[in-house]
């Protein structure tokens, strides 16, 4: 993604955008086998994360939504989306990390 930006530094917004969200959603291949090591809690805030990083992906392409553009415009919803999305995924992280040693066997 980042190399894509760089290399093509006048691409359009929408493009740009859509290979972020490509990117981020080839991991669900692996799912399947990390949800019987990670359980279904982690698994769903993942797929959470994952929607609300698409949906700022998708408001920072679309410059849309655009609430109070003086104030908290698209770009702030798309950081706010990305927050909430990191958020999540910290969340799943942590309950993994953070079980007993008998529960990861």
């Amino acid at each position: 993604g980042v190399a894509f930006s760089v290399a093509w530094i006048e691409a359009p917004r929408a493009l740009v955008a859509g290979c972020y969200i490509a990117i981020g959603w080839v991991a669900v291949v692996a799912l399947p086998q990390l949800s019987g090591r990670l359980g279904l809690g982690p698994v769903l805030l993942i797929l959470a994360g994952g929607v609300l990083y698409s949906l700022g992906a998708l408001a920072y392409a679309l410059q849309r939504p655009n609430p109070w553009p003086r104030w908290f415009g698209y770009h702030e919803v798309f950081h706010g989306l990305v927050i909430a999305a990191a958020v999540l995924h910290f969340v799943a992280i942590a309950e993994v990390v953070l079980r007993p040693v008998s529960a990861h066997a």
